[in-house]
């Protein structure tokens, strides 16, 4: 028996005309033209986009899930919304979609949107990168083969196992910035709840790219995510901008995240922990 697996880049039939320019530009060759219409081969695709970057007919897509359906509604509008807490889990490539707002402007954007807090991933990329600095002191791991590949990049891992498997070993055994930052999360979450009446908390990744949202949705370790939903970036962007431009003239007379009661402290956050999204940047923020 197949085993089934799930991945975020799907197929738009109706939009397909048959170029072959996927399957001529997949890196894995998991493409195919069957019938006038291309076919993804569930075993080979790793999620990289790389088709949906490059289809001129936008046949190929990256299936989130749906904002702001999958939010929870405003408290008080039915029971079960009472009884949940919604954490927005922005990736630290977010802030670049916004170069002329700061990091808390973005946050309490997504305040407004509905969400109850903000846990931002850029938050645990220190200790990601001080973890992952360790396995590169050859004195305390000399057995370990070079060069080091980071963890931090699902569709990566996925490209070894299917493209260059002896290279699974040079992989960093390292947890993901993505699902520490959800586990944090929650942690942090469940500590103010009251142990009488604690709520529900889902945790929502706010995705750059569809290996991510593949990533969360089917973790490759046997573990669960902690991660509840994934929302794609593209699919805030308008949202999140709309609410920025509307708060740009009250900007100066708003209450800072940091003094919102339903927001996580970022004040510390620092720029090399945020420049960790960018080209380079988990190599600086990793190298002594």
């Amino acid at each position: 028996m197949s085993e089934t697996r799930y991945h975020s880049v799907v197929l738009d039939e109706e939009s397909c005309k048959g170029c072959t320019v996927c399957v001529t530009t997949c890196p894995t060759k998991a493409i195919r033209v069957r019938g006038g219409k291309a076919r993804i081969i569930a075993e080979r695709c790793i999620d990289c986009g790389e088709c949906i970057r490059r289809c001129p007919n936008h046949a190929k897509k990256a299936l989130t899930d749906r904002f702001p359906d999958e939010l929870a509604a405003s408290p008080g509008e039915n029971e079960e919304s009472e009884n949940r807490i919604s954490i927005a889990l922005p990736a630290p490539a977010l802030y670049a979609q916004f170069p002329h707002y700061g990091v808390e402007e973005v946050h309490r954007a997504l305040l407004s949107l509905g969400f109850d807090a903000v846990f931002p991933v850029a938050r645990v990329t220190g200790d990601i990168a001080r973890a992952s600095a360790s396995f590169l002191d050859r004195k305390r791991y000399p057995r370990l083969p070079r060069p080091l590949i980071s963890s931090s990049c699902p569709t990566i891992i996925k490209l070894i196992q299917i493209r260059f498997p002896t290279l699974i070993e040079h992989i960093v055994p390292v947890i993901a910035p993505m699902e520490l930052a959800a586990r944090r999360a929650r942690d942090s979450a469940s500590a103010s709840e009251p142990e009488d009446e604690p709520r529900n908390i889902d945790v929502f990744f706010i995705s750059p790219c569809a290996g991510k949202i593949t990533e969360a949705k089917a973790p490759l370790g046997k573990e669960a995510s902690a991660v509840t939903g994934v929302f794609g970036m593209k699919d805030l962007f308008i949202p999140i901008l709309s609410v920025l431009k509307k708060n740009a003239e009250a900007r100066a007379a708003e209450t800072t995240i940091a003094d919102d009661d339903r927001s996580s402290d970022d004040s510390y956050l620092q720029p090399a922990e945020i420049a960790w999204g960018r080209a380079g940047g988990e190599a600086e923020a990793t190298m002594p």
